[in-house]
């Protein structure tokens, strides 16, 4: 009877535990999304604006440093909210590591994050290290 028990507050919990969503991926490492984007580089959202007729929304970043194609000082993403699209809903103030390819889209499937999860203090440090050793190595 306990083992009964046992598995089914395990199946319970495991159960209670997954979150739906619609946003699924295989991740990659940095260095294949890095292969695979046009443009790579860390950024700040400069402004956003939705546009009619199309599904999401367009934003201005304003680059902070490059590592990979040339963005420009500002660059227009497509951070492609809503409709399962792995996307961000951007701040101000907050840095992004962006991974873009020709068609403007930023998402968690092009590799690109946000650089404010309270739970991964290194991430930041060791994400521009990457990025700046692959950027070395590619010049």
């Amino acid at each position: 009877m306990k083992s009964i028990l046992l598995v089914t507050l395990l199946w319970t919990g495991l159960l209670g535990s997954l979150e739906a969503s619609s946003c699924s991926f295989i991740p990659r490492s940095t260095a294949e999304y890095f292969e695979q984007a046009s443009r790579v580089y860390l950024a700040k959202l400069k402004s956003r604006s939705l546009i009619t007729g199309v599904n999401g929304i367009t934003a201005e970043m304003q680059v902070l440093e490059t590592f990979k194609g040339n963005p420009g000082k500002v660059a227009t993403v497509r951070p492609g909210i809503g409709g399962g699209g792995c996307g961000f809903y951007l701040q101000m103030d907050i840095e992004y590591i962006v991974f873009q390819g020709e068609d403007d889209a930023m998402s968690l499937v092009t590799g690109s994050i946000s650089l404010d999860d309270p739970l991964s203090p290194d991430l930041e440090k060791k994400m521009l290290e990457s990025l700046r050793k692959l950027k070395s190595e590619h010049q």
